[in-house]
């Protein structure tokens, strides 16, 4: 039977969650692991991302690694030598290694991954293995992240790599349907009631992949196993009641930004059911302060237009007019052929992006559209959603360092 928590154990966990780990926690309380984690995802007791890493912090120790070992070290050195917490919050903070040491005045450590080099280094780690038997994906990269993540990049998959060296590939485990309700059902066991898939994700990401793959939801697999469905419905009146739980612990209305960061799931049941957080916002009787009004749509235009213009050179073409009269923010154009359209958006929840699609789709090979805030996959193989790293590949790539100081600004923005 799962135990209910009380209200003593939920005013203690209220109380010292930022103080004590999880497990100390389901220590004194005499509960799982799990349980703990659960609860407090679900009471939304987050430390946040800079209790433990402040960026303050993360210089000052960086500044005494460089100090004791007398150079720049590199990504998978701090990895491999217990700072993978302060590698989490470089990326949280800086978004790329690189991007970290260019904001203190050290030179990027960039390392090259071609093909060959790839193999060259595979080759190393079979030697120092002394087997026949290749790493999995998850020992490969608890070995030299860098190289797991450059495989990937060069090739369709990690199997694909190994036929090189007549090498067969070492899976952890086969998953099916069967093996996904299998190892569900054993995870489940650890639980005092259905983990959200946020929870087990932490648990078992392998897991939660899998349900994806061959259930598309998390929610299916819990139909198909007659458990209650753990989701979230949303409505106008949710999100109004949510909204001002929200605005009863400030003085001020939170820019769009801030929203996101707050409450993202929110955010998009905003759009879904207003139209956009400027109408909510004018619904519920405050003053608009986000998107075309503060001009903030031009500035980021200009900057993905400035981008452009670096990366793909004179094939550049600002504000061409398509023969349907429809006219995209760069059009990328090689010999009188368009090969790329790029859309700037503020935002990924952009209403305007599905009749863009119609508008510019028949006129080119790829359509892309890069938004200052949100992340997700197309459904479509020819348009994709650019998002702020990918934009930061993109300059690095382009060797236009200069620009990665005005992303960061948009960043901090």
């Amino acid at each position: 039977m799962w135990k209910k928590w009380t209200n003593e154990e939920i005013d203690f966990l209220k109380k010292n969650y930022k103080n004590m780990t999880a497990k100390e926690i389901a220590n004194k309380l005499n509960r799982s692991l799990y349980s703990v984690k659960h609860i407090r995802i679900k009471l939304r007791l987050k430390k946040g991302p800079c209790y433990r890493w402040p960026k303050e912090k993360v210089i000052e120790v960086f500044n005494n690694i460089v100090k004791g070992w007398k150079r720049i070290p590199t990504y998978d050195e701090l990895r491999n030598n217990g700072y993978s917490g302060m590698l989490d919050a470089i990326e949280r903070n800086w978004k790329t290694y690189n991007n970290f040491l260019i904001s203190l005045g050290f030179e990027p450590n960039i390392k090259t991954w071609s093909k060959s080099k790839c193999l060259e280094e595979f080759e190393k780690i079979m030697k120092n293995l002394e087997c026949d038997k290749a790493p999995t994906l998850k020992e490969l990269n608890d070995i030299s992240p860098g190289l797991r993540r450059a495989i990937q990049r060069r090739w369709k998959s990690y199997a694909e790599m190994l036929q090189y060296f007549n090498l067969k590939p070492n899976f952890e485990r086969k998953w099916d349907k069967n093996k996904c309700i299998l190892e569900f059902k054993k995870v489940l066991k650890s639980y005092d009631e259905i983990p959200t898939v946020e929870v087990l994700k932490e648990e078992n990401a392998d897991l939660v992949a899998a349900i994806y793959k061959y259930y598309r939801s998390y929610n299916q697999l819990l139909l198909d196993l007659n458990l209650q469905v753990k989701q979230e419905s949303w409505d106008k009146e949710k999100c109004i009641t949510r909204f001002k739980n929200i605005m009863s612990n400030r003085k001020t209305v939170p820019i769009f930004d801030e929203l996101y960061i707050i409450d993202s799931k929110l955010l998009g049941a905003i759009y879904r059911y207003f139209g956009s957080y400027n109408i909510f916002l004018q619904h519920l009787g405050y003053e608009a302060n986000y998107g075309y009004l503060d001009g903030k749509w031009i500035e980021w235009e200009n900057f993905v237009i400035e981008c452009c213009k670096n990366i793909y050179g004179k094939h550049t073409k600002i504000k061409k007019c398509l023969k349907n009269r429809k006219i995209p923010d760069i059009v990328i154009e090689y010999d009188g052929t368009i090969t790329k359209i790029i859309d700037a958006k503020l935002s990924i929840f952009c209403r305007s992006i599905d009749e863009d699609i119609k508008n510019y789709l028949p006129y080119c090979k790829k359509l892309e559209f890069w938004c200052l805030k949100g992340n997700k996959k197309s459904q479509k193989c020819n348009v994709k959603y650019i998002n702020i790293d990918d934009i930061k590949n993109l300059i690095i790539k382009s060797g236009k360092s200069e620009l990665i100081y005005k992303l960061d600004k948009w960043v901090e923005k």
